[in-house]
This record gives structure tokens, C-alpha cells and sequence, in this order.
């Protein structure tokens, strides 16, 4: 789904039972437009990745995102949920506002989200401690 000219990718139920949208890096759109176009679908669904025809489960999802952060040589156990705390700690690096933030993880408040901006804050004041030193010098 394009939305302001940037690709999503709409989760049907997530967590919380309500559906959510996640944006989509352009290669990641093209990898997953090419899986698709091979794809032979054993029933029509609103899920990606099925098995006979029916959602996958959490543990498939976390195995498969294990497997591919040790074929891509990560030291350590990645989980899904370190993925949507990294995407939500780039954010608000980057400044995106916390409302947003909260949107887009589907958080229904924003206490949820205050974690991320404990961890953004912690990066701020790293990044303007280095900068503040390498100013002296």
C-alpha cells in the first residue's frame, strides 16, 4: 500500500488484536513484489506467510528472524520485538514525534511509548557529550 508516497505494509492483527501499518524500505517492496509474483497461495488470505493456508505463529516468525540474523553473521539472538524497539529508537533519534512513534507501533498510549524516549535521551546526551569534548579540543 503506498501512503504519501512511501510504502506500507498493512499487519491485519497485531498485537493488541488491531490491524497496523509498518513502512517498507524500497528493496524490501521489490524482494517482497518478486515473492509474491512466485508465490502459489493454497486459499486466498490476508496474511503473507501462511502454512496450509492459515497465519503462521509467533514462534515461526521468531525462528525465521533468528536464522537469518546468524546467516548474516549477528553474534547474538535477535527477536522480532529488538526490531520494533530498533525502528522505534531510530525514530526518535531522528526526531520523529512521539504521537507518531505510538502510531506506528500501536501503542494505545503514550506511556508505552515513553520507554523509547528514555533511550533517545540517553543517545542525546552521548552524541552532545562526544560533540561537546571534540569541540574543546
Amino acid at each position: 500500500m503506498e501512503i504519501g508516497g512511501s510504502h506500507w505494509l498493512r499487519v491485519p492483527i497485531g498485537k493488541m488484536r488491531r490491524d497496523r501499518y509498518i513502512p517498507l524500505h524500497p528493496e524490501v517492496k521489490t524482494l517482497l513484489e518478486r515473492w509474491i509474483a512466485h508465490r502459489q497461495p493454497e486459499r486466498p488470505t490476508d496474511f503473507l506467510f501462511t502454512r496450509y493456508g492459515r497465519s503462521i505463529g509467533h514462534g515461526s516468525v521468531q525462528r525465521a528472524v533468528a536464522d537469518i540474523a546468524h546467516r548474516a553473521g549477528i553474534p547474538r539472538h535477535v527477536t522480532p520485538h529488538q526490531l520494533r524497539h530498533t525502528l522505534a529508537t531510530l525514530a526518535i533519534n531522528r526526531g520523529m514525534a512521539l504521537e507518531r512513534i505510538a502510531a506506528l507501533l500501536g501503542h494505545r498510549s503514550l506511556s508505552m511509548t515513553l520507554v523509547y524516549a528514555h533511550i533517545g535521551q540517553h543517545t542525546l546526551q552521548e552524541e552532545y557529550h562526544c560533540r561537546h569534548c571534540s569541540n574543546w579540543s
